[in-house]
């Protein structure tokens, strides 16, 4: 599997409340930008899909992030030796 190192905008709840929120004092609405490296378990034009862990059998839970969601991406494959 391929390993990537990514940052990607989520989308996220604005205002910490469930209330109403007054339009004038309302707080900007700042991007929540999360730093995430993981092996591609899929990939396609829609998503990226990536574990922390994995063996032969198993992997770790997964991640699903959209890619017009993604702002950065490294391939970090090249600096990981997998054993046979």
């Amino acid at each position: 599997m391929n390993l990537v190192y990514i940052e990607w905008d989520d989308a996220s709840t604005v205002d910490p409340e469930t209330g109403w929120v007054d339009r004038e004092t309302a707080p900007a609405a700042e991007p929540r930008i999360f730093k995430q490296a993981g092996f591609i378990t899929e990939e396609t034009a829609d998503h990226i899909v990536l574990t922390c862990a994995y063996d032969d059998a198993q992997m770790a839970p997964r991640s699903r992030i959209p890619v017009g969601m993604i702002r950065r991406r490294v391939d970090l494959t090249d600096h990981v030796r997998e054993e046979s």
